[in-house]
Formats: C-alpha cells, structure tokens, sequence
C-alpha cells in the first residue's frame, strides 16, 4: 500500500504547462509553481472583491441610499 497521495490535478493539465521545461525549474523562484500561485490568489482576490463590491452596492440600493463610488453619490446632498 502506497502512502503517496493521488495528484489531485490530472496529468493532462500539467504536461503542456512542463512541456520544453525542466521540472525541477518549475519551483525555482519565479519559476511555474510561483507564477500559478501569484495567478491564482490574483484571481481569488479578485473575485472576493467583485463579490464584496456586488453585496455592498445591493445593500446601498435596498437603502435606497448613494453609493461613494458611482456618479451618483456626487450629486446627493450632504446630510445636515
């Protein structure tokens, strides 16, 4: 029984991006697991800010109120 876990990626997505490449090269700095780690928090960040941005301006428009960064907001009154 082996204790090595299955690749939970399939090989077929990872050849093309090795092609040409030494394997070894991809955990250099800047190499491929760096690259695919900077990509993939670029996209989770991105998506958790596009949620955030969607929610706030439902919220804003549910509140019937101006939100800061839409055109908008400029032309509401100030209160007080």
């Amino acid at each position: 029984m082996s204790r090595r876990n299955e690749p939970t990626l399939p090989k077929e997505l990872l050849d093309p991006l090795l092609t040409g490449a030494d394997a070894t090269a991809a955990l250099n700095q800047g190499g491929l697991l760096d690259t695919l780690k900077m990509t993939l928090a670029e996209r989770a960040l991105n998506a958790e800010m596009d949620h955030y941005l969607e929610q706030t301006l439902l919220h804003a428009r549910r509140l019937k109120r101006a939100v800061p960064w839409t055109h908008a907001a400029r032309r509401a009154p100030r209160p007080g």
